[in-house]
């Protein structure tokens, strides 16, 4: 799980994106999964009120740029308490911090540059 995390973030840890919505960014990330060969479903749907931005080796990717720190911690809870859900893993430029874990799982913040 751990060397996913590492290997996405790293991946995007080499770029600075410029970006005026979410979607835009989203499209940036997708095509460095893509160009590093990076197997993912994109929007998946975890449940019928729930779709992930990225959903790679059942750790949950959700990309923000804008939201209330609690309204994105709602978020995550309700995506760590998915079953097929084995991490989740927030991607930003809001500074914000995350408990180690969310609902017994493993979460992650990565700020973008």
């Amino acid at each position: 799980m751990n060397q996913t995390i590492n290997k996405v973030l790293s991946i995007i840890d080499k770029y600075r994106f410029i970006y005026q919505s979410e979607k835009e960014l989203q499209n940036h990330i997708e095509k460095k999964l893509k160009e590093n060969n990076i197997n993912y479903s994109r929007e998946h749907r975890l449940s019928d009120k729930d779709i992930v931005d990225f959903y790679i080796d059942n750790i949950a990717f959700e990309v923000k740029i804008k939201g209330s720190a609690n309204a994105i911690y709602r978020q995550l809870k309700r995506y760590a308490q998915k079953d097929n859900v084995k991490a989740v893993v927030l991607i930003t430029a809001k500074s914000m911090g995350l408990p180690k874990e969310i609902e017994g799982k493993k979460s992650y913040y990565y700020k973008l540059r």
